[in-house]
């Protein structure tokens, strides 16, 4: 099977206090999302193609790109 595979280094913004990084949660999840979304207006790509995979706080932040982009394929939490 033909994939693309995308990874999310936000290490910087999910480190430091725990507060900062569950607010930074939001921002991961929003930039996701655009990037989806810009996939789809400039190349045709179906959001419904899309898995988000993420641990821990990435789970978190899959989610919220999963809820500002409705349509995604799949979203899997790990701890």
């Amino acid at each position: 099977e033909d994939v693309n595979c995308i990874l999310t280094d936000w290490r910087s913004g999910s480190s430091g206090l725990y507060t900062d990084a569950v607010n930074n949660v939001r921002i991961v999840g929003a930039e996701l999302a655009y990037l989806v979304g810009l996939l789809e207006k400039e190349y045709g790509y179906s959001p419904a193609k899309v898995h988000f995979i993420g641990h821990s706080l990435g789970a978190h932040a899959a989610g919220e790109a999963g809820r500002r982009k409705p349509g995604i394929g799949r979203i899997t939490g790990t701890e």
